[in-house]
């Protein structure tokens, strides 16, 4: 029987040379009378070749099963004791494979069966994709088959999820599947007739050939099930580079079970029972070549044949005719083995040729189908630009045939149907007899243009569309149905009804299909490589927009326009139109207008287009739907339109236009129909990279610190060869380029000045070319702040002193408390401070001291609630006594800017004012009074609270504690029985310039909350002139030794005399000398210009010199009369009177930084 079936299988696999030779390797049913004895197969049978265990992996692999003896034909082989290694259990036949050439195959047969070792009393599992069972060569006998092994070649023995069977080649690509339904078990009970654990008795056949390309091996397979009789087999060969098997001349035959064979933590374990084995090798078996399957790319003059690579072949041979039966010419032969195309060329163009391709090995050979090709002659520029008037040439009719349209034929006949006369139209709604619902109605222009990088295809589309009413009563909407049907039922038929288009869950309803083709037959569909498509689809309500080589709710281009807006109200639900005399099933004239260029992105191409209607001006926009698949343009990859040299324009009625996804579907809406009353089509080669500006990210485009604005944007095209960053410091504009920036979608602009706002477009750049102007966002640097934050979390406490005793604790040592942290950061929004937030956590230390009365030893302690950032003091249990609390965290620990000293900060800068604010403060018991938190302070060791108080729920600010008119009172922290009191105390003003200690100190309270204290230092200082005058030019660089625009004068030369620093030819008014006489006495008069206000930056100074040889111009001069005069708004004239008599001869205008 077995000898018989290994014949079936190599006369249905191969045709095998008269000098082929048959070595059987293995071929046994696991008996006794062949020598197997119950127990590990390790060492059986008596003769060789032996099964021997293979090291490194578990033992036990097989037990054989032969109680009965000889009487029985389907002995088995159980497989038990998986192993605890990570290599499976394996054994090898010690005898090798009887060689390894080229043109040898492995044939082998295996009748078996799986089961799970324990059946889980019944309960269905779960099953996973696991790999239970290999079988096949190694050039090693001590290891396991494993897909990476590169030594190994087999075949793999696999579940899927559902319980069916997977068979592998090399534990990869599937040979083979048999469906869960034929394989006689069910361990999930998905089929629903219990769990069943155990399949039927299988049959695996399988072959494994090495090719005569070199470290490759071919492998296919069938199974079966020999109780139903049911057999799948492979599609096709598989093939796999092993190249470490393919140069070994004897490799071993290893099977076994996969160490992944167990699941469920390892307590179950897939078996295979093997009832039969055959292996046998056939030496110099001669393939039968595969019939190349050839595509033609038809061009200018020219034919372009290719076919996938294929194993086993020699060459090629390319024959053409002009008729599809021949005769055949020869137009090349002996192609190699590695060339997979042919270019015919000097072709005539618009004439058939036909083709077919030979693959030979040795003496085999195998012939394609013919293939047509018809040369085109590739055009470009404007296309055509028709309205389908009898004028430019047509007549009545199927479009098809006329001028260059050409039916797509691979889809339905009458595309559209011409109607000539008059103004002339294209429409599909008179074919719909025709209506192709599997592939659709096409037509294509038959020249060809070419598609090299930054082809651009442009044109308009004028249409209307139509909706197909469906028998029935009309639509209506349910709110006034009433009114409606009392008052139209006299006026019109009720015998028809129109669905909804589009609605939320069907969106692939396509009025008209648009697309580049390299193929004149295949039917026009998104998900095909092969073309480029744009798409003009319905929305919800019959409104519209157009989708980038989509059919659904995906890649919608900003083309939104509603039924109102298109002029028509197929479902008679329009608001406006309810009471009219009924649906409008026709739209306005619609103009889509439409580009699709080819990216310099490896198989991009990008699109963007309009809808407008011609009657009433409306446009579309965008639909407000999710901006992931809405966006102003679309880019998407193509490849094998990509690779094509040339494309055609097709466009036709879409398959989809009734929202049908697949053939035999109900239709969900009614029938789309498009009337086109004109057409454009525009091609140019090598145009301008249509290039579009990036988005910013949508969370934080701009964040500002105080050294930086920080930008961050989305990903542009694939195109895009990087960004550039335009800046200005006026909302709208003019920008100058702040940086370039190359694959990266973030910009960190340093080039800053405190609490100046800078406005940022950006762009996208292909080489020379770039997008226009993104949307602006802007940034504003704020002030060097510092931010004390208290609070913490968790539900910890500990007390500010140990001691029963009344005490006050002032040595900066205080107990850290547990789970409180000090944290510190800058938020500030628009230049102002805002909503605090924590941006990182310093290791710092609370401290302070709590005041209760002597007699009392329950004092307040501090508690830290669950609640995030809240501290909490309370009382620690006994009578309800108050206490008075302080609280600070000192100065250095705040990581302020302005530490003066170790341990010191300055309020009173003059750059910056300290703005302290306290917030959330809560006192809990009600009854007591006189319950005040103020902000504290420690200058030079005395301790002082502000005047200022908050209240239970109210918020103390202090806008510039530094500020010598904030009033202070002096805090005595003498330990006393009594609390300090403010009452009565004197204001004071010290001069807070070494403060070391911040916090707040609350009076009389007993259970009290403190959310947060805030103290921020605000940039207040004035902005130079300078600068101002640097922001106004857009200069990038605006050090005042810079010169940007390299006319040798300096930024700060240019700013003092009214330079244009990014203008050459402007280096700003010279000074002027003369020699006046005023009131009888000699003067030389010097007069320049000066930049009008009080923080210029620049000092301005007249220096002389009576020897330029010996003596430098150093010495400021002696000015007996100064006199100013107008000159603009920013400037002034100063007049400078020196005396002529005396050793000075020669003057000089300086001007200095300032």
């Amino acid at each position: 029987m077995k000898k018989s079936l290994i014949a079936l299988l190599m006369g249905a696999g191969m045709i095998t040379a008269a000098s082929a030779q048959t070595s059987s390797i293995i071929n046994t049913d696991f008996k006794a009378i062949e020598g197997y004895s119950d127990g590990t197969i390790v060492g059986k049978p008596t003769a060789s070749p032996k099964w021997e265990h293979v090291e490194n992996t578990a033992p036990n692999a097989f037990e054989i099963t032969d109680s009965a003896g000889d009487g029985y034909a389907d002995q088995t082989l159980t497989i038990d004791d998986f192993g605890t290694n990570n290599l499976g259990q394996y054994v090898y036949l010690d005898a090798t494979s009887a060689g390894n050439e080229v043109d040898d195959e492995w044939s082998g047969i295996m009748d078996f069966k799986l089961e799970l070792n324990d059946a889980f009393a019944g309960a269905p599992v779960t099953l996973t994709r696991t790999k239970i069972f290999n079988i096949g060569l190694s050039t090693v006998n001590s290891n396991n088959l494993r897909d990476v092994h590169l030594e190994d070649a087999f075949v793999t023995v696999k579940t899927d999820n559902d319980g069916s069977l997977q068979f592998q080649f090399n534990g990869s690509d599937n040979m083979v599947v048999l469906p869960v339904e034929d394989t006689g078990w069910d361990p999930e009970d998905g089929l629903g007739g219990g769990a069943d654990f155990v399949t039927d008795d299988l049959r695996l056949s399988w072959t494994m050939r090495k090719t005569a390309n070199e470290g490759v091996y071919g492998a296919w397979a069938s199974i079966e099930n020999l109780g139903t009789g049911s057999n799948y087999t492979s599609a096709a060969t598989l093939h796999h580079s092993r190249i470490d098997v393919y140069t070994n001349t004897a490799p071993y035959f290893l099977m076994g079970r996969v160490e992944n064979a167990d699941f469920n933590g390892g307590t179950n374990v897939h078996s295979v029972i093997v009832d039969k084995l055959s292996f046998e090798k056939v030496s110099n078996v001669a393939p039968m070549p595969v019939p190349p399957a050839v595509s033609v790319l038809s061009g200018d003059q020219q034919a372009t044949l290719s076919w996938g690579f294929l194993y086993d072949v020699d060459s090629y041979k390319v024959e053409v005719s002009d008729f599809s039966t021949g005769p055949w010419a020869e137009a090349t032969n002996g192609l190699s083995n590695t060339v997979a195309e042919y270019t015919d060329t000097d072709l005539v163009n618009n004439q058939v040729y036909y083709y077919r391709v030979t693959a030979f090995y040795g003496a085999a050979e195998a012939l394609s189908e013919v293939v047509i090709a018809k040369p085109l002659s590739v055009v470009t520029g404007p296309i055509f630009a028709t309205s389908f008037k009898a004028s430019e040439g047509y007549v009545g009719g199927d479009l098809a045939n006329q001028k260059n349209w050409v039916a797509l034929s691979g889809t339905g006949a009458n595309a559209f149907e011409v109607d000539a006369a008059g103004d002339g139209y294209a429409d599909t709604a008179p074919n719909g007899a025709t209506w192709n619902t599997t592939n659709g109605n096409t037509v294509y222009w038959s020249s060809a243009m070419s598609n090299g990088v930054n082809a651009t295809w442009s044109g308009t589309v004028d249409f209307q569309l139509s909706a197909v009413a469906f028998p029935g009563a009309y639509k209506t909407n349910a709110w006034y149905e009433y009114d409606i049907v009392e008052g139209i039922t006299n006026s019109i038929a009720t015998n028809e009804v129109v669905r909804n288009i589009g609605t939320a869950q069907n969106q692939n309803f396509i009025a008209l299909d648009l697309a580049l083709t390299l193929s004149d037959a295949d039917p026009l569909d998104v998900n095909d490589t092969n073309q480029v498509n744009l798409c003009v689809q319905s929305r919800s309500a019959f409104g519209l927009r157009t989708a980038f080589n989509s059919a659904g709710n995906n890649r919608a281009l900003n083309t939104a326009m509603e039924p109102e807006k298109l002029g028509w109200d197929p479902a008679w639900s329009n608001p406006t139109n309810l009471l009219a005399d009924g649906p409008d099933f026709e739209s306005d004239r619609i103009r889509l207008t439409y580009t699709i260029q080819k990216t310099a992105g490896q198989d991009f191409y990008v699109a963007f287009a309009t809808l407008s209607n011609l009657v009433t001006g409306a446009v579309s926009s965008n639909d407000g739907t999710n901006p992931s698949k809405v966006a102003d343009w679309w880019e998407y990859e193509k490849p094998g339109a990509y690779a094509a040299p040339l494309l055609r324009f097709a466009m036709g009625k879409s398959k989809l236009a009734d929202g049908t996804q697949n053939p035999g579907d109900v239709a969900v809406s009614s029938e789309l129909d498009v009337k086109i009353d004109s057409v454009s089509l525009t091609h140019s080669n090598g145009a301008a990279p249509l290039l579009f500006p990036p988005s910013w990210s949508e969370a934080t485009p701009v964040a500002s610190s105080s050294t930086a604005n920080e930008l961050t944007w989305q990903s542009g095209m694939s195109a895009t060869e990087g960004y550039v960053v335009l800046r200005s410091l006026y909302d709208g504009g003019p920008y100058a380029t702040n940086a370039v920036v190359s694959n990266a979608t973030s910009y960190v602009d340093t080039d800053v000045n405190d609490v100046w706002t800078y406005y940022y477009v950006l762009r996208s750049y292909q080489g020379a070319f770039h997008s226009a102007n993104s949307s602006q966002e802007s940034g504003t640097i704020i002030p060097v702040s510092s931010i004390l934050k208290l609070g913490g979390t968790g539900s910890t406490y500990a007390n500010l002193e140990t001691q029963n005793k009344p005490k006050l604790d002032n040595t900066d040592s205080g107990t850290t408390l547990s789970n409180i942290t000090v944290r510190s950061g800058i938020f500030i929004e628009n230049g102002n401070p805002a909503t605090l937030q924590s941006m990182g956590t310093l290791d710092n230390t609370l401290r302070g001291y709590i005041q209760t009365h002597e007699t009392d030893y329950n004092r307040s302690r501090v508690f830290n609630r669950i609640d995030p950032q809240l501290v909490k003091y309370e009382l620690s249990g006994g009578t309800a006594t108050n206490s008075a609390i302080l609280t600070y965290v000192l100065a250095s620990e705040m990581d302020d800017p302005d530490v003066v000293a170790a341990g010191e900060v300055d309020l009173t800068a003059a750059a910056y004012e300290y703005a302290l604010s306290m917030n959330n403060f809560s006192l809990m018991d009600n009854a007591t009074t006189g319950k005040y938190a103020r902000a504290l302070v420690r200058q030079d060791s005395t301790w002082y609270v502000s005047e200022a108080y908050m209240e239970d729920a109210s918020v103390l600010s202090i806008a510039d504690i530094g500020n010598a008119a904030t009033n202070w009172l002096t805090l005595d922290i003498t330990p006393v029985d009594t609390f300090w009191t403010a009452l009565g105390q004197p204001v004071v003003n010290p001069t807070l310039d070494h403060v070391d200690a911040i916090g707040w100190y609350i009076e009389n309270g007993k259970v009290v909350q403190v959310l947060t204290l805030s103290v921020s230092a605000q940039n207040a200082s004035a902005i130079s002139e300078y600068k101002w005058w640097g922001a106004e030019h857009l200069l990038l660089d605006d050090d005042m030794a810079s010169d940007p625009d390299g006319d040798g004068a300096l930024n700060l030369l240019e700013f003092g005399l009214n330079g244009d620093p990014n203008n050459p030819a402007d280096t700003g008014v010279d000074p002027e000398l003369d020699v006046v006489n005023v009131g009888g006495t000699n003067y030389m008069q010097y007069v320049h210009l000066q930049r009008i206000g009080d923080n210029l930056g620049v000092d301005y100074s007249i220096k002389d010199t009576y020897n330029l040889v010996y003596i430098p111009i150093t010495n400021e001069t002696e000015i007996a009369a100064q006199y100013m005069g107008d000159y603009d708004e920013s400037y002034e004239t100063v007049t400078n009177l020196i005396p002529a008599e005396g050793s000075v001869k020669f003057l000089r205008l300086e001007l200095e930084e300032l």
